[in-house]
């Protein structure tokens, strides 16, 4: 009698699933944002205080701009309007330490003050199609693109003193929703440590304050992780 083969089972090759909430791309072109804020203390037509510095966007910024791109384009979203503030207790809070959100929803009696009220650019936005200075040098053909709002604020509209930050907002923003800022910038030392705050002491008469907020957009290699 014939000796039966001996059958081999299969082989099960085991699949670990990604859990959902972890799944990962890695160097995916992202687009990015990058601010620069450039803010000009004006006696007349004459400059008597300028900084300039680089600004992180918002959760707002960055829902208007993947509305725009799903077709949704929100006019409510849209950033177009400033405002100033300064620290009751700049101690209370370093800028390295400094968060947006934390500073508007925490104990009133420390939360930033506002210097002004709500003000519109009061000139058309301007684009401009920019070439990436690191890729021009490596002999590459780089752009991207950036738009610049114009704010003036004359003196009436200032109620203090003292600014140690700006916020950037949506069309849609109202008194008591400071927190939905599209972008911010504060006012501090070049190393980032310690609060400079403009100080208008020494400003006296017809004086303002102009704000050229440039945002740009442009492709950031970055690793996503995508939460479902």
């Amino acid at each position: 009698m014939a000796r039966k083969k001996k059958i081999e089972e299969p082989k099960v090759e085991t699949v670990q699933e990604t859990p959902k909430g972890d799944i990962h791309a890695s160097g995916i072109q992202n687009i990015g944002y990058q601010g620069s804020v450039t803010v000009k203390v004006m006696h007349g037509n004459k400059v008597v205080k300028t900084r300039e510095y680089h600004n992180s966007g918002m959760p707002q910024l960055f829902k208007f701009l993947c509305a725009a791109l799903a077709g949704n384009y929100s006019e409510a979203l849209r950033p177009c309007k400033i405002k100033l503030f300064y620290y009751p207790d700049e101690s209370e809070t370093m800028p390295p330490a400094f968060n947006w959100t934390n500073a508007f929803l925490g104990d009133a009696s420390i939360q930033p003050k506002a210097v002004t009220p709500f003000i519109v650019y009061d000139s058309t936005p301007v684009m401009r199609k920019v070439k990436d200075a690191e890729a021009a040098a490596a002999g590459e053909d780089s752009y991207y693109y950036t738009t610049t709002f114009h704010f003036r604020i004359p003196f009436t509209l200032i109620s203090d003193t003292i600014i140690h930050m700006i916020g950037f907002f949506p069309n849609n923003v109202y008194a008591g929703t400071e927190v939905d800022a599209a972008a911010y910038y504060l006012f501090t030392t070049e190393d980032g440590q310690e609060w400079a705050p403009i100080e208008l002491d020494d400003v006296v008469g017809n004086f303002s304050i102009v704000v050229d907020w440039t945002m740009a957009i442009m492709n950031k290699p970055v690793t996503l992780v995508t939460e479902e």
